[in-house]
């Protein structure tokens, strides 16, 4: 649907003289990244109408958002496929917000923390073929993934200490996504070699 609908905007601009026939592919491209995020915000927006969970959901949306940009990791292969990854996660956080606290629950989500933080210090960023950038860059986002990782860090001990642990365990659940995908990318990366 997404694919379809880029094409037909790609064709459009080349029939209106906007762009070239060499551009075509590019547009098709940057439109399937364009409407595939309009798709995800959406659904992501209505799930946090419905769920009144808007706090969550923008400290989450933010923290791994602003992580992730630093980090890179995984892609899915389709737009649609980043959409499903980035909903089925976005609800298993919610799901987690819901699971009674308790000392092994609490030790759990330390472990979790110190594991995310460790995994993204050791392999962030890891940069996407199809976005190649300098090496400056690559030390740029090295620099502000470590930075960012360690103030979410001290930001759930904070608020671990404070007993804001839901906000905490959104801090901690946006960690593991982001160290996941790092991981996910990881193994797909020695696979290939």
């Amino acid at each position: 649907m997404i694919n379809q609908f880029s094409k037909h905007i790609a064709s459009f601009f080349y029939k209106m003289h906007i762009i070239s026939k060499d551009e075509i592919d590019s547009y098709i491209y940057g439109f399937q990244i364009i409407l595939g995020t309009i798709l995800n915000w959406s659904i992501i927006f209505l799930i946090m109408l419905y769920t009144g969970k808007y706090m969550v959901t923008i400290i989450y949306m933010y923290s791994f958002l602003t992580l992730r940009h630093h980090t890179g990791g995984y892609h899915a292969k389709t737009p649609i496929g980043c959409c499903v990854l980035s909903i089925f996660a976005y609800i298993l956080v919610l799901l987690a917000l819901n699971v009674k606290l308790s000392a092994v629950v609490m030790v759990i989500y330390i472990i979790i923390l110190f594991s995310s933080l460790f995994c993204i210090i050791q392999f962030a960023p890891i940069i996407h073929e199809n976005n190649p950038v300098s090496h400056d860059a690559i030390k740029h986002h090295r620099k502000l993934s470590i930075l960012f990782s360690l103030l979410l860090t001290l930001s759930t001990i904070i608020l671990m200490s404070i007993k804001q642990y839901t906000l905490a365990i959104v801090l901690i659940l946006a960690m593991l996504q982001v160290s996941i995908s790092l991981l996910i990318q990881k193994v797909k990366e020695m696979k290939s070699i």
